[in-house]
């Protein structure tokens, strides 16, 4: 999904978001598209975590809780914080 996000595959297929791409290919609910999405961004931004996820040491469970490390604004918080 994350490789989709990244190549536009909404924007071939003629859509306007990542998010109705998603809902229509992978037939998921708001939420869990969310979460799925979420998921991607946090995979690719912590090694360790998808080593581990990769490996199958890491859970599906594990990686949305690892999640919202990487949010834009929990980021920015630590950035501040230095």
């Amino acid at each position: 999904m994350r490789e989709c996000e990244l190549i536009g595959a909404a924007e071939s297929d003629g859509l306007k978001t990542m998010q109705s791409w998603r809902r229509g290919h992978a037939h998921l609910a708001d939420s869990e598209e969310a979460r799925l999405a979420g998921a991607g961004r946090a995979l690719e931004q912590l090694p360790a975590v998808a080593a581990g996820f990769a490996d199958g040491a890491v859970t599906p469970d594990q990686v949305a809780v690892a999640a919202p490390v990487v949010a834009v604004d929990n980021q920015q918080a630590a950035a501040a914080q230095g």
